[in-house]
C-alpha cells in the first residue's frame, strides 16, 4: 500500500472547516499521516533532516493549503524554501521519484479565476511553481486539486458535498481504497 504524507500549512487551522474536512477524511486511510506546518515550528526553526527523513518514509506527498492573496500561506513558502534545497540536487534528493498532489482551496467562485473575471489567471497559473518544483527535483507532479468558493455565503451542505468530491479526487489520483467493513456477524 502507499504511504502518503499530508504537508498542511494553515494558520487557522482550528477554525478552517474546508481543510480540516479535507485532511480528516483522509487521515481515515491508514496509510495517510499529516504534518501540520504552523503547530510543528511556531516558534522554530524548520528541521530539515526531519522533514527530509519523513520525506523518505512516503510514497507520496500531498501539500494541502488554503489560498490567501493568490498563494499558499507564508508557511508553506517557508518550508518549501527550507526543505526543498537545491544542494539536494548534486547529493541524495529525498523527492525524486515521489508522487505530488497539490490540494488547495479558495473562497472565490472557480468562475473568477479565469483571463476574463476578477482574477484574470487559473488556480493553474498561480501555482504554476509547484510543478516546476516537482520537475527540478525530479517528481511526479500529479495536478491541483482544487475546491472553490469556501466562503460564509456558501451553504454548508454544499460545501461538503464539493469538499467529498475533492477527498474523491485525491484518493482516486493516489489509489487509495476506502475500507468496506462487511455487514454480519463474526
Amino acid at each position: 500500500m502507499k504511504k502518503v504524507g499530508i504537508w498542511l500549512a494553515h494558520p487557522k487551522y482550528q477554525e478552517s472547516f474546508a481543510n480540516k474536512f479535507i485532511t480528516q477524511q483522509l487521515l481515515n486511510h491508514p496509510t495517510v499521516n499529516l504534518r501540520h506546518i504552523d503547530l510543528e515550528y511556531q516558534d522554530s526553526p524548520i528541521n530539515q533532516y526531519i522533514e527530509h527523513q519523513l520525506i523518505k518514509e512516503v510514497d507520496t506527498i500531498v501539500l494541502q493549503f488554503p489560498i490567501f492573496w493568490y498563494a499558499p500561506p507564508s508557511s508553506m513558502h517557508r518550508w518549501l524554501e527550507e526543505v526543498f534545497s537545491l544542494d539536494l540536487l548534486q547529493n541524495a534528493n529525498p523527492f525524486k521519484g515521489k508522487d505530488i498532489v497539490i490540494s488547495v482551496t479558495t473562497g472565490s467562485s472557480s468562475d473568477s479565476y479565469s483571463q476574463y473575471n476578477r482574477n484574470h489567471h487559473s488556480i493553474k497559473e498561480y501555482l504554476i511553481s509547484f510543478q516546476q518544483i516537482a520537475y527540478l527535483f525530479q517528481m511526479n507532479y500529479k495536478g491541483i486539486v482544487c475546491t472553490h468558493g469556501i466562503n460564509k455565503e456558501t451553504p454548508k451542505k454544499i460545501q461538503e458535498k464539493n469538499l467529498s468530491e475533492h477527498v474523491e479526487k485525491i484518493e482516486n489520483i493516489l489509489s487509495l481504497k476506502r475500507e468496506v467493513i462487511p455487514s454480519g456477524f463474526y
